[in-house]
Formats: C-alpha cells, sequence, structure tokens
C-alpha cells in the first residue's frame, strides 16, 4: 500500500523521466528531419552533371557533336 501512497514512480523523485524522454525524442526528430533535408535539396554540382553526361555519352545516347555542345554548357 505504501507504493500507491507515494504516488508511483512520481512520488519516488523519477517524475522527470518521462518528459525527458519526450524532449529527447521530438529534438531527434526535428535534427533527423533537418539533416535528410539538407541532403535532399542540394542542387547537383557541376562534376555530377558531367558525369551524368560522360555516362550518357558511354551508352550511346549521344553522338560525339551533342556530347562536345553540352560539355561546353555545363563548364
Amino acid at each position: 500500500m505504501m507504493w500507491n501512497e507515494m504516488g508511483g514512480w512520481w512520488g519516488m523523485g523519477f517524475g522527470w523521466i518521462v518528459p525527458l524522454f519526450i524532449i529527447a525524442m521530438v529534438v531527434w526528430m526535428v535534427t533527423s528531419r533537418i539533416s535528410r533535408n539538407r541532403s535532399d535539396s542540394g542542387a547537383p554540382s557541376r562534376n555530377s552533371a558531367l558525369e551524368i553526361l560522360k555516362e550518357r555519352y558511354a551508352r550511346g545516347e549521344l553522338s560525339k557533336e551533342e556530347f562536345e555542345s553540352m560539355r561546353k554548357e555545363i563548364a
């Protein structure tokens, strides 16, 4: 009966655990969302575009003239 009279975990001084856990979860969710958005929102760099262009040329999707023209536009 003493357990109920003391208020369970709250009465024993452990009442701070649940709010601390909730705050930690919210902080974790916000930081993970921010880091995910940063990695997704980055525009492709010039090197990425050049690599894609080289891959397309290697697969035969572009002629040499098309490749050279597009490469000059990227640079």
